[in-house]
């Protein structure tokens, strides 16, 4: 559903198997971003610890499942929505001592490369070979055609500064470790308007 659709009232702690999940109307939450442009954030780079510098390729050509994350600007009615569930989760009942990691990371209008609130995205993948299972599309010939993707740096590839992403994503899941506790987002679709065809007029794959 698109954000204006969502009634943050209706957004519930349940817990079911002995874990905690986040719950609309008795079912994971599934939010359709529309479009978001990528003037800042987007997927960040692979730092070499040593040289701090970004890695060309993957050290001994293994990805790392922990980076499958894209950062993603939230504005309007989606910056509420994640905003009424920080303020929800916060202190949550059975886990008041420890620490909440917010959804929401704030912009600071003096810094230059994060003055938009953003939230970090998780791409889904398959536990045993972390092949990415995110269903990606991006345009041909002015219609959404999905892109075959066998690993993260295929998505890297694609998705540049000064994209247009329009995702589905799926908030669900809370995971709680030893100091903190906080929320999975995933990516279930993207859709990537590359850079250089911003510009045109695309119909979006999820409409």
């Amino acid at each position: 559903m698109n954000p204006e659709s969502v009634n943050v009232d209706d957004i519930k702690v349940c817990k079911a198997d002995s874990k905690l999940w986040i719950k609309y109307e008795k079912k994971p939450l599934r939010i359709k971003t529309g479009d978001i442009e990528l003037n800042e954030g987007g997927i960040l780079p692979y730092i070499n610890p040593k040289t701090k510098k970004p890695f060309k390729e993957y050290p001994n050509g293994k990805e790392d499942f922990r980076r499958y994350n894209i950062n993603i600007p939230v504005e309007g009615e989606l910056n509420k929505i994640m905003k009424s569930i920080d303020s929800m989760m916060e202190g949550l009942e059975g886990l008041d001592d420890l620490e909440f990691s917010k959804c929401i990371r704030e912009g600071d209008p003096e810094e230059k490369y994060h003055t938009k609130d953003k939230i970090n995205v998780k791409f889904r993948s398959e536990f045993e070979t972390n092949k990415i299972t995110t269903v990606v599309y991006k345009p041909e010939k002015g219609n959404p055609k999905e892109v075959t993707i066998n690993k993260f740096s295929d998505v890297e590839k694609l998705i540049k500064l000064g994209s247009v992403v329009n995702l589905v994503i799926v908030i669900n899941k809370i995971w709680v470790s030893e100091t903190k506790y906080g929320l999975n987002i995933e990516c279930e679709q993207i859709y990537v308007k590359p850079k250089e065809e911003v510009k045109e007029n695309i119909v979006c794959a999820f409409d």
